[in-house]
């Protein structure tokens, strides 16, 4: 009985001290579980707002098309042939300040989308509470 009674709590330090490193070293997770923009929407407004995302993404890219390229004109000179060649330069840098603008929205909508799809993740998974949050930083190996 001496044996049994000794060996439960020097099993419970190894449980506790090991599950304390392990807490410590999977501190990055905690940081992962501090930083949500989206912590307080409920789970229906989180679905919508991801469909909302989406279709806009889709609706920008269908527009965006390819990146702009400057054409090649002739090769005739003359005072007017300058002119033309400065226009359509012109023409070229405010179609790429354009697409690159809009391409810019894209980047920015999907950045928030991911971070709305990893939130419902952590909802799915059940870590949006923070004893389970805790649970798994102590487990995880």
């Amino acid at each position: 009985m001496g044996d049994k009674a000794t060996l439960l709590p020097i099993v419970l330090c190894v449980l506790l001290i090991g599950g304390f490193a392990n807490y410590r070293r999977n501190a990055h997770m905690g940081e992962q579980f501090e930083k949500r923009a989206f912590a307080g929407l409920r789970t229906a407004d989180l679905d919508a707002l991801i469909q909302a995302y989406q279709s806009e993404i889709e609706r920008i890219q269908g527009w965006l098309g390819n990146e702009p390229t400057q054409s090649r004109g002739s090769k005739r000179r003359g005072d007017g042939h300058i002119d033309a060649r400065i226009k359509r330069f012109e023409s070229f840098q405010q179609d790429a300040h354009r697409w690159r603008d809009v391409r810019r929205q894209v980047l920015e909508r999907e950045v928030a989308l991911e971070a709305l799809e990893k939130e419902k993740l952590l909802r799915a998974q059940g870590l949006n509470a923070r004893w389970r949050q805790i649970l798994k930083q102590a487990t995880s190996l």
